[in-house]
C-alpha cells in the first residue's frame, strides 16, 4: 500500500455519527521480560496501555513502549504527556477523525528537537484505529480495504552478547 494509498483510505474511517470520546485512559505498566535485551535496563519492559472510550462505552485499547536507552521517552513522560496534554485535547471530538485527531495532538505536543513525544501518541493512534475498526463494525484490515492475512510472519529479536550465545540461543527455539 502506498502512502496515499493509505490516506485515501484513512479517509474512509469516518464515521459522521460516531459517539464522541469522552475518556483516554493512560495506564502505565512494567511486566517481566526473559532473557537479555540489550535496551532494557532490568529485566522488566516498560508500557503505557491506551483505553479511548466513547460516550456509548466502546473502546479501543493501543500501546506506547518507551524504552529510555533507545528515545528520550519515559514509562512517567509517556503517560504524563497522555494524561496532561492528548486526552484533554481529544476528549469530545468524533474518534474515527484520526487526521483531526494528529492535528490536535501536534498543537499540544509540537515538534521540536524531534517529532514531539511520538511514542505516546503511537498508543493513542492505535487505540483510535481499534475504535474506529469497532464502531464500523470491521477489523482494522477491512478498515484500510485490506484482507486479513491468513498467517502473519512474525520476527525474533536474538540478543546475544557472543555468537556462542547466539548459537544457544537459536538451538533452544
Amino acid at each position: 500500500m502506498t502512502r496515499r494509498e493509505f490516506v485515501g483510505a484513512s479517509s474512509l474511517m469516518l464515521l459522521r455519527d460516531a459517539p464522541p470520546i469522552r475518556t483516554v485512559e493512560a495506564l502505565p505498566v512494567r511486566y517481566p521480560v526473559t532473557g537479555y535485551f540489550r535496551f532494557f535496563t532490568k529485566p522488566e519492559r516498560p508500557a503505557v496501555f491506551v483505553k479511548v472510550t466513547c460516550e456509548d462505552g466502546t473502546a479501543g485499547w493501543g500501546q506506547s513502549v518507551p524504552i529510555p536507552t533507545w528515545s528520550y521517552e519515559t514509562l512517567e513522560s509517556v503517560t504524563g504527556t497522555i494524561r496532561l496534554y492528548l486526552a484533554p485535547v481529544l476528549v469530545g471530538m468524533n474518534p474515527t477523525d484520526i487526521a483531526e485527531a494528529h492535528r490536535r495532538m501536534n498543537r499540544a505536543i509540537a515538534a521540536s528537537y524531534s517529532t514531539g513525544m511520538p511514542i505516546a501518541k503511537s498508543g493513542i493512534d492505535m487505540a483510535l484505529h481499534d475504535l474506529a475498526a469497532k464502531l464500523a463494525g470491521k477489523n482494522v484490515a477491512a478498515l484500510w480495504n485490506r484482507r486479513p492475512a491468513d498467517k502473519i510472519t512474525l520476527s525474533w529479536t536474538v540478543n546475544a552478547r557472543t555468537l556462542d550465545d547466539a548459537d544457544e540461543l537459536l538451538e533452544a527455539g
